[in-house]
C-alpha cells in the first residue's frame, strides 16, 4: 500500500480513490506525450529533408527543427518524470518528499502529479538554486523511453 494512503486510516478507500485520479491523470498526459512526440518526430523527418535552395528558406527550416528538438526535449523530460511518478505509485512511495520524507499534500500533486517535493522544500530548492538551476535537456529523445512502451 503507498505510504500516502498508511496516513490516512480509516479514509484508505476515498484516498486509494484520490491515488487512482492521479494515477489517470499520469497514464493520459503520457499517452497525450506520445502522441505529440510522434507526430513531431514525423515533421521533423520532413524538415530535415527539405532540400530547399533558397537561403531564407533554408533558414526558416532550421529554425523550425530547432523549436520541435526543442519541444521535444521538454517532452521527453516530461514523459520521465511521469514514469518516475507512476513508478512510485507501483512501489507505494508516492506523495513523499523526497528531501523531507514528508507527505506530499493532495492538492499540490493534483496540480503537478510529478512534484518530487512538498511545497516548503520545493520554495527551499528554488531559493537556493533557482527554480531552472537543475535543467538539463536533450537535443533528441533518448530511444529508452520507448522501449517499455512497445
Amino acid at each position: 500500500m503507498c505510504k500516502i494512503l498508511e496516513s490516512y486510516g480509516g479514509e484508505a478507500d476515498m484516498e486509494k480513490e484520490k491515488l487512482e485520479r492521479i494515477r489517470n491523470l499520469l497514464l493520459e498526459r503520457q499517452r497525450e506525450i506520445l502522441g505529440k512526440v510522434g507526430a513531431s518526430s514525423e515533421d521533423l523527418g520532413q524538415l530535415q529533408n527539405d532540400h530547399t535552395a533558397d537561403w531564407i528558406d533554408r533558414v526558416t527550416v532550421d529554425n523550425a527543427v530547432n523549436n520541435l528538438l526543442n519541444m521535444e526535449s521538454e517532452l521527453a523530460n516530461e514523459l520521465m518524470a511521469i514514469r518516475r511518478s507512476l513508478r512510485k505509485i507501483k512501489e507505494g512511495t508516492y506523495g513523499i518528499c523526497e528531501n523531507c520524507g514528508k507527505e506530499i499534500g493532495y492538492e499540490r500533486l493534483e496540480a503537478l502529479p510529478t512534484a518530487l517535493y512538498c511545497r516548503n522544500c520545493q520554495d527551499e530548492i528554488e531559493k537556493s538554486k533557482g527554480s531552472n538551476s537543475g535543467y538539463r535537456g536533450f537535443t533528441s529523445i533518448p530511444k529508452e523511453i520507448f522501449e517499455w512502451y512497445e
